[in-house]
Formats: structure tokens, sequence, C-alpha cells
């Protein structure tokens, strides 16, 4: 098969076929590919790897193409738009963004960005960011972790890998992970010993601050007990 984006089908979930011997999408994407329906625009939204040179004959010692979030859209899953780079790290940051999990959530969308350190530690962090079209993100400015790693040597030691989108069980949200603990990055041997575990969150914890006034993701009412409002 020729490296790409593919699209697979499947009657029960654990049995899949390819639809094409061909690519719908060409050039590497080697990370988790998230794919959300937008309702309103009818549209499948994809976000994928991709890939930025940063500067003719620059060589930090690993090359000089780094990771960045791309963006691709389709009504028919056959027919996508050309992607385009629509996350990039900025001063803050350091020097990749290796994916992102994106999920429908109320009236909005929220990305998980896996923010990777390829210079330094070899670490990969996880990040919130939002957006209202899906296209255009917002994230905070002192750029908190939500997912972190540990330790070295314990669970989740040097990289942490959040699914898709949350389970909804009850008034909880239950995130699952994939835990690297022993070897950074660049340095993963062919068999190494993975970890899964699950992080909770209330369904309405999720809140947005857009100047110059707060934005609530909510699907559920806000009660407010008080004697007086200014």
């Amino acid at each position: 098969m020729v490296g790409g984006i593919y699209i697979a089908k499947s009657h029960d979930g654990l049995h899949w076929n390819y639809n094409d011997t061909k690519p719908v999408i060409h050039g590497e994407s080697d990370c988790n590919n998230a794919c959300v329906y937008n309702l309103e625009k009818g549209v499948y939204m994809l976000y994928m790897r991709g890939w930025h040179t940063a500067a003719a004959g620059w060589n930090n010692g690993k090359g000089n193409q780094r990771r960045r979030i791309t963006y691709s859209e389709s009504r028919d899953l056959k027919n996508w738009s050309e992607p385009q780079v629509i996350m990039s790290p900025d001063e803050l940051d350091t020097n990749d963004f290796y994916g992102i999990s994106v999920f429908r959530y109320a009236n909005a969308y929220i990305g998980m960005l896996w923010v990777f350190d390829d210079d330094m530690y070899e670490t990969i962090d996880i990040e919130l960011c939002w957006s209202r079209d899906g296209i255009r993100w917002e994230r905070h400015p002192e750029r908190p972790k939500f997912i972190e790693t540990e330790e070295k040597g314990k669970m989740g030691g040097y990289m942490v890998f959040p699914g898709q989108e949350p389970v909804i069980y009850g008034d909880n949200l239950y995130i699952y992970v994939n835990a690297h603990s022993k070897y950074p990055h660049n340095a993963q041997p062919e068999n190494s010993t993975n970890w899964v575990y699950r992080t909770k969150l209330r369904m309405d914890l999720f809140r947005l601050m857009q100047a110059p006034k707060w934005e609530v993701l909510s699907q559920g009412p806000l009660l407010f007990k008080v004697t007086q409002l200014k």
C-alpha cells in the first residue's frame, strides 16, 4: 500500500475493510488522526500530523522538519480538501506539536494537544485548546498542562497519549490515556511496556473565558443561589 490516509469501514467495530487501495490523502501522518463530524457544515473534519521546514540548511542534529497540526475536510469521505496547517508552536512552546485529539463538546470543539519537547527532554504532555468552528483554535496564555508526564520511570514518565474523546458515564467524563514510562521518544525499543489508565472530569468542568465576557460550554442549566445581582 502507498503511504497516506486511508478510509476503512466496519459493521461491528472489530473487523475492518479498506474502501480503496489508494489513499484519500497522500503524505505521512504517523500518529493518531482525529476525525470529527461537523453537523452544522455537513463535513467530516480530519486532524493530522503535518510537517514544516523551518529553514533551508538549518541543522539541529535532528533534521529541519518540525511537526505541526494540519486540517482537511470532506463531505463524502472520498474527496478531501488540501491539508492546511492550522496550529503551530509559538515562542512559549517547544518546537513540535505531535498530534491532537479532538471531540465535540456542547456548542464547541475541545482539543487535547500533544506537545512534544523534541530538543531537550523527549517528553509529550497534553494541553487543552478550544474552537467554535474546528479550524480557528484558542489556547490558555500560560500554557498549563492538562495531562502531564510523571517522574521518569513511573507510569507516564515520558509520554502520555489520550484517546480521541472522553467516555461519558453518569455525570463524569472519563479520558483513557496510553502512557509510556521508561524510555524517551527517540529511544523507544521495539518491545516496551506501556500502560493504559483513565482520568475523570465532571461533565461541566470545561469553561472558556473569551474577552470581554465569559463563555460557558454546558449542555445543562447553571443555577446560582444569590440574593442580589449587580
